[in-house]
């Protein structure tokens, strides 16, 4: 079963730490970049967009890779605050 996120949902959820408005305008502006035009991204798309926005240094890129990190491991089935051997 492949993941999809829907770009609102994404929005919300960065939007809890740094502000709706300003997770709205970083997320239409990097899936703008990225060509990406569908309100609903597949789990590549969706990291593509947090990796462009992680490439900041300021508090969006910092929750964009907390989020990207949250995604990952509820896609995989894993659990937050268990280690993953590597």
């Amino acid at each position: 079963m492949a993941v999809t996120l829907v770009r609102s949902d994404l929005i919300l959820r960065l939007g809890a730490t740094v502000g709706v408005a300003k997770a709205q305008a970083a997320i239409t502006a990097a899936a703008a970049a990225l060509g990406f035009t569908e309100e609903t991204l597949d789990l590549a798309q969706t990291n593509a967009l947090l990796d462009h926005l992680g490439a900041t240094v300021d508090i969006v890129g910092i929750a964009a890779r907390l989020l990207k990190t949250q995604i990952s491991l509820q896609s995989s089935g894993g659990r937050g605050g268990t280690p993953v051997p590597h």
